[in-house]
């Protein structure tokens, strides 16, 4: 019995000392057990503040001993003197560390990741901002089956009537963000923090979120308050901040493609993504094609009329014919047109076969009353939902990359590129004609006029001409370079501050043809006298003929004297052109002033940027002359520079800690916390609420860590000691004691027989259970260790 009781025991001791080594083998590599260090290297505490603890596996396998690393060979056989455990140099050749060695070294430990949000200048240890931030991730950006990322952030609640590409008349193939609806100029758009250029067809005073490729979006943070004493006037309603991959190794390839249930509306749209990070720098690059099909309102129930609706008509009122809550609507100016005769501008109409005032052609030559709609038909109104476009189609083309490289240990430049062109397109139905408005009337000396007097008031639709289009061309350029970097450690004043300078180029060039509209010249010219002779209709009169003009018969739809030499003379195609380019220097530096107590701090922002921005738009010699049927446009050109400074202020006079926040948080997720063992942080005593005692088998979650933290069963109370060790002394017994020196043989390492002790090791591995007491310690690493009697 005895004989099988130490084979038991020698098996367990052996169990434990090469249990975490098999572990480590199944581990992921970022946690396999480096080998040891050559002399004279140094161990870097960030290495370990930013790592996460993780389980062992349930039921490790045991191991063979690892071999010794190549650049340390194991001793000879020939020297039989045994070398101090683990291969270290005697305990009295560890370094000793003074007070304020500690201290830098404990510093160094409690530095955590600081984040700088949106709606703050100042970098923060918590994703937190004193101004309201939403923020959409990259798995829902995904995971919303949409192809660009601004129709995801129009479904936000704040966001207003902004465009995209379902506004057929009226949109040019972009899609914006319109915060609070007060304006897309009062919202800003930024990329990684930094501003955009503006898009679109010139002159314009937003951001196409189109331009952004949703394959290289880690995230999006949307400030939704004004942020205009930060940003200036253009944060007004608020501030999206479009937050960038990086630090990618690998490549990733997408191909997305959807459809709807009628079959048109195809989206298409393909993406990669590929990076390489390295210790000194990383880059990565996308590109992505997509083509958007459109869909036309006429395919759709909900679409493919208008309606007019009065809300004052009940059901009870409709059931008894009184009124129609809903009134089928259309154009009035419908394909056979429709004659006023009682214009306001002119005398009155007598027309053969209409009573009434407004009149339309019968398709015989002659003249009948204009019927209105009703509930169920449209009567001689026009329906031109059909050949609306529902969803615009359109195609981009997307080119990004972005980089960094780390020039010294505090100095780094970065870059930034971008290209994005697309194509899009809006379709209308055909040009309506209302002789009134246009100031054109049918003259009574036209021969194709049988009333002999002036039309003055006449609408009609040229479906003959064929829809009307416009298409644009547009292309992004984008690119910044810079350098940040932190204030090195042995400067007392600005220590750690972060500053970045940077310089930011956009420029969007576009170009937008338009066709259908008419001339207006010629339409007069076309509508006026005429007269016809053996060579056929001319314009004007005999010895005042119009070159190139052919009269135009509108009050006879049908007919087939609308000519194509009458098209070509009355149409054009009409090419507008525009930019935006910006030019942005940016300096700005951020960190902590001073400590306050309750582990408080007052931290303080400062920047300053110049920034030049130049605009222009050109359309058409006849549109900027108003020498058209559509819609009047000057051209533009103009520039404005400016010089901004800015600065925050942050005092936060008490902090609870970001491992007090964790800890509270993971104890809702752990069993056994009433035990309530001493959990020691960055050489302070937490409460008892913050100590955890994780489950088996499940990871421990801790921040920053290189600390040990012991708890024994005693009655006995004793003051908490903490000193700095390394595997160099493996004894713990001049720093915790008598008692538990006998028990404990080194750091991380307890009596196997021990079953009532505790031990967490922070940052590197976690602990099981009781009596788990498997850690790992580098060789030639400082430590702080904390010991606790209760």
């Amino acid at each position: 019995m005895t004989r099988m009781k130490t084979l038991a025991c020698s098996v367990g001791l052996i169990l434990v000392g090469v249990a975490p080594v098999a572990a480590d083998n199944d581990a992921p590599k970022s946690l396999h057990m480096r080998p040891t260090k050559a002399t004279g290297s140094q161990w870097s505490p960030m290495r370990w503040a930013k790592r996460l603890a993780q389980a062992q596996p349930a039921d490790p396998q045991p191991a063979a001993d690892p071999q010794p690393p190549a650049d340390q060979p194991a001793p000879a056989p020939a020297q039989p003197a045994p070398a101090p455990e683990g291969g270290q140099a005697p305990a009295g050749q560890a370094p000793a560390l003074s007070d304020e060695e500690l201290a830098k070294l404990a510093e160094q430990e409690a530095k955590t990741e600081v984040i700088t949000v949106t709606g703050s200048l100042i970098g923060r240890r918590e994703v937190d901002s004193p101004s309201p931030v939403s923020v959409v991730d990259k798995e829902k950006l995904q995971s919303a089956g949409i192809t660009n990322v601004g129709d995801v952030l129009q479904k936000i609640p704040a966001q207003g009537n902004a465009i995209n590409a379902q506004n057929n008349n009226g949109g040019d193939g972009s899609t914006r963000i319109n915060l609070r609806s007060l304006g897309t100029a009062r919202t800003l758009v930024l990329l990684n923090g930094r501003r955009v250029v503006a898009s679109g067809l010139g002159a314009d005073a937003s951001v196409d979120f189109g331009t952004i490729p949703l394959a290289m979006i880690e995230r999006v943070e949307v400030l939704k308050d004004g942020a205009s004493a930060i940003y200036g006037s253009d944060a007004i309603a608020g501030v999206v901040n479009v937050i960038t991959r990086t630090n990618m190794n690998g490549t990733e390839a997408n191909v997305y493609t959807a459809t709807t249930n009628k079959g048109d509306g195809t989206n298409y749209d393909l993406s990669f993504v590929t990076g390489h990070s390295s210790n000194r720098g990383n880059i990565t690059f996308s590109g992505g094609y997509q083509n958007q099909k459109p869909i036309m309102a006429g395919d759709r129930d909900f679409s493919k009329a208008t309606y007019a609706y009065d809300y004052t008509c009940t059901p009870e009122a409709q059931a008894k014919g009184d009124c129609l809550i809903a009134t089928l609507l259309g154009s009035s100016s419908s394909p056979t047109g429709r004659i006023n005769t009682m214009p306001n501008g002119g005398p009155p109409l007598n027309i053969t076969g209409c009573n009434t005032k407004y009149c339309t052609a019968d398709g015989n030559g002659g003249f009948r009353n204009f019927v209105q709609p009703d509930a169920a038909n449209l009567g001689d109104q026009y329906n031109f939902q059909p050949l609306n476009y529902l969803l615009t189609p359109s195609t981009r083309v997307n080119l990004f990359s972005n980089g960094r490289y780390d020039i010294t240990k505090n100095t780094h430049v970065f870059f930034e590129g971008q290209f994005n062109s697309r194509k899009s397109t809006q379709q209308l139905a055909e040009e309506p004609i209302t002789t009134s408005l246009t100031d054109t009337p049918i003259s009574r000396d036209s021969i194709y006029n049988p009333f002999g007097q002036d039309v003055v008031d006449y609408n009609r639709r040229l479906t003959e001409f064929g829809v009307r289009t416009a298409g644009q061309d547009i292309n992004t350029t984008r690119m910044v370079v810079g350098l940040t970097g932190n204030v090195p450690e042995d400067v007392p004043a600005l220590k750690n501050w972060k500053w970045e300078t940077s310089y930011n180029y956009g420029r969007t060039d576009g170009t937008n043809s338009l066709h259908g509209d008419l001339i207006l010249s010629h339409l007069a010219n076309a509508l006026g006298p005429s007269f016809q002779d053996a060579e056929g209709p001319h314009c004007g009169t005999q010895g005042n003929v119009i070159d190139g003009c052919v009269p135009l018969d509108l009050l006879h739809p049908g007919s087939g004297k609308i000519t194509p030499d009458a098209i070509n003379y009355l149409t054009f195609t009409g090419t507008t052109s525009g930019f935006n380019e910006q030019h942005t220097a940016l300096a700005t530096a951020s960190g902590k002033l001073i400590d306050l107590p309750n582990h408080g701090d007052i931290s303080l922002a400062v920047g300053g940027d110049y920034r030049f921005e130049r605009a222009g738009f050109q359309p058409d010699p006849l549109t900027a002359t108003g020498d058209t049927t559509g819609n009047v446009t000057e051209p533009t050109l103009g520039s404005y520079h400016t010089f901004e400074a800015f600065s925050e202020l942050s005092i936060v006079p008490i902090s609870g800690g970001a491992m007090g926040a964790d800890t509270k948080n993971d104890d809702r997720k752990t069993r056994d916390h009433k035990q309530n063992p001493a959990y020691l942080s960055r050489g302070r005593t937490r409460s008892r609420s913050d100590c955890l005692r994780p489950r088996r088998g499940a990871a421990l979650n801790v921040q920053r860590a290189a600390y040990l933290c012991v708890q024994r069963r005693s009655q006995r109370a004793g003051p908490i000691q903490r000193k700095a060790v390394s595997r160099k002394d493996r004894s713990v017994r001049q720093y915790a004691g008598s008692t538990y020196g006998r028990q404990c043989h080194r750091p991380g390492r307890l009596h196997p027989r021990r079953r009532s002790q505790r031990a967490f090791l922070s940052g590197d591995r976690s602990f099981e259970g009781p009596g788990d007491c498997r850690a790992h310690v580098r060789p030639e690493e400082p430590r702080t260790v904390c010991f606790r009697w209760i």
